[in-house]
């Protein structure tokens, strides 16, 4: 794999920075185009909804470990359906937080960083239940295992790392409407799963009529956009359809929300659990981060793929500029067909970048009186790039 750009951590006892590794957006090959949405009330892809039935609940009781929850489902919803749902694989909540705390340093503070969690999915795997049960009515402590890697048991990570549960790879999608859907799509499309960090405040668990805490989940659902301005932390969702809600014409997304104990169940969709509705307008100034996980082979290729490369790109860059460069790159056949797209301008794009001067010599190189490549894709190689990535232009 091509080296990849060192990603900081967030430490929730300072200030959060939130990053990107790939950036999903209208303009990323892998997350370019979604189908544009039926008409309001009529049915959608199975992409869109898919088949969740017999996937039991998780509980989360009032413990903060939602990411773990959250990325965990996404993952045991994506071996389902890899499986012909038939196989309902028993995958560890517990174990992806756990690890997560162990190595995010802050192993006592409730909640983590989601890429942290999506990095442990790609890099480590995740444990079945049998080897890390998911026993939430633990202390926060002892359901890290005290926040040390040495104490989650060795035939857990042995587990994660054997059973074929690592993802290929994980992206950040922009935090659009757009970007929500097209996460989704790809993840559906692409044996992938969604998780979504959104902010919370205390109207999330007050009867609107009495002003009372509750966990009722009629006074609940859909779920309420954050009011108070003093916002009391983050909850992860996995998000995993969206469409229209006839009645008022506005687009909803589906979410499982495994947040309390009155809010999970063993049944399917529809029954008391974390199945909740949202309309994603009301949400977009809520949500944090927005994270897809995928298995696509290392040689995916878009179709009908168009890009206009408008800046220069140089080593150590990163983004969908350098996203859309390396699957240029690899259609004309410089970029290695076995190397993920990785979006970061390292050694392998800057060796392919060359051979594409070499290649184009007579129209990059000879008229700026070069005789070499240099790897910087300035006018002259964007000026190419685009030709190829714009064939009817």
């Amino acid at each position: 794999m091509e080296p990849r750009a060192p990603i900081s951590l967030i430490n929730p006892g300072t200030a959060q920075h939130y990053g990107a590794i790939l950036t999903i957006d209208t303009r990323d090959h892998a997350l370019a185009a979604y189908t544009p949405l039926a008409a309001a009330g009529a049915p959608l892809p199975e992409a869109y909804h898919p088949n969740l039935t017999g996937i039991p609940y998780w509980m989360q009781n009032q413990l903060g470990a939602c990411v773990g929850h959250a990325a965990g489902k996404a993952e045991q919803v994506m071996k389902f359906h890899e499986s012909g749902a038939t196989v309902i694989t028993p995958y560890s909540a517990r174990f992806l937080y756990a690890y997560a705390k162990c190595i995010d340093g802050n192993p006592t503070v409730q909640g983590t960083d989601p890429r942290v969690v999506a990095k442990i999915m790609r890099d480590v795997g995740v444990a079945t239940e049998a080897t890390c049960v998911n026993d939430t009515t633990l202390s926060h402590a002892s359901y890290t295992y005290q926040g040390n890697l040495a104490y989650i048991p060795a035939a857990a990570i042995a587990d994660a790392g054997s059973n074929g549960s690592k993802i290929s790879n994980f992206a950040f999608a922009d935090i659009t409407e757009a970007g929500l859907k097209a996460a989704i799509q790809f993840a559906g499309e692409n044996r992938g799963g969604v998780f979504m960090l959104v902010d919370i405040d205390k109207n999330w668990w007050i009867d609107p009529v009495t002003g009372q805490a509750t966990w009722d989940k009629a006074k609940l659902l859909p779920l309420r956009t954050p009011t108070d301005p003093a916002t009391l932390g983050g909850h992860e969702v996995m998000p995993y359809a969206f469409d229209i809600d006839p009645a008022t014409g506005r687009s909803i997304f589906y979410i499982f929300n495994s947040w309390s104990s009155q809010w999970c169940s063993s049944g399917g969709a529809g029954t008391d659990g974390g199945f909740a509705w949202a309309y994603i307008s009301d949400w977009l100034p809520h949500i944090r981060q927005i994270i897809s996980t995928f298995d696509i082979p290392q040689t995916y290729v878009a179709d009908n793929f168009t890009y206009t490369f408008k800046q220069s790109l140089k080593q150590g860059m990163s983004g969908s500029d350098v996203v859309a460069l390396q699957h240029v790159l690899r259609i004309d056949g410089e970029f290695p067909s076995t190397t993920p797209l990785t979006g970061y301008f390292g050694t392998v794009t800057l060796a392919a970048v060359k051979a594409f001067q070499t290649k184009y010599a007579s129209e990059i190189l000879t008229p700026n009186g070069l005789t070499a490549p240099t790897g910087f894709v300035g006018a002259s190689t964007l000026a190419k790039l685009n030709a190829l990535a714009n064939p009817a232009k």
